[in-house]
């Protein structure tokens, strides 16, 4: 019986095994039409964000539902970008560290392009998921935004950044 919790433990199982096969299986079991349909689908497709060491598949999978412009899920999609970005980059050099690179640079580019509120949150979640302090810069400019919720986001986005003016910016938000 497809149920929606037999379709959890089973998207949990694949992404702990991690390996290459689960996570094949891991996406083509979110991109099926009957989680796609699934109310509770966002919640599916950010578990994408603990697949420890994704590999250039998974990345393109959850790059292209996270910048897809459509879907229900799109924010769900870049909190998991965010952290498939930042958990490929811990990766020793190679083909999967520098996409996650490159990811991060295009998260940190529609932020810049952003003018709704709501994309501007989005994007500093999966920034600050991103541990992308090399944009910390472009992070703290959206500190003085109009948007409490955006604000917000800022501090959320500079939580594991160390540096002084992180430091000097969680101070000053209000």
């Amino acid at each position: 019986r497809n149920t929606r919790a037999g379709r959890e433990v089973l998207l949990d199982t694949l992404v702990w095994a991690g390996h290459d096969e689960a996570q094949a299986a891991l996406v083509e079991l979110i991109d099926s039409e009957t989680t796609r349909k699934d109310e509770h689908v966002a919640g599916f497709v950010q578990r994408l964000s603990f697949v420890q060491q994704p590999n250039l598949q998974t990345l393109a999978y959850v790059e292209k539902q996270a910048f897809a412009g459509t879907g229900r899920f799109e924010p769900s999609a870049l909190y998991a970008l965010g952290s498939a970005a930042s958990n490929a980059r811990k990766q020793a050099g190679g083909e999967t560290a520098e996409r996650g690179d490159v990811i991060v640079g295009r998260l940190a580019s529609a932020l810049q392009a952003a003018s709704e509120p709501d994309r501007q949150r989005h994007l500093l979640s999966s920034l600050g998921n991103a541990a992308a302090i090399e944009h910390e810069n472009l992070i703290v400019s959206f500190a003085a935004a109009d948007d409490p919720g955006v604000r917000s986001h800022v501090a959320s986005s500079l939580r594991a950044n160390p540096s002084a003016l992180a430091r000097a910016t969680l101070l000053n938000l209000s």
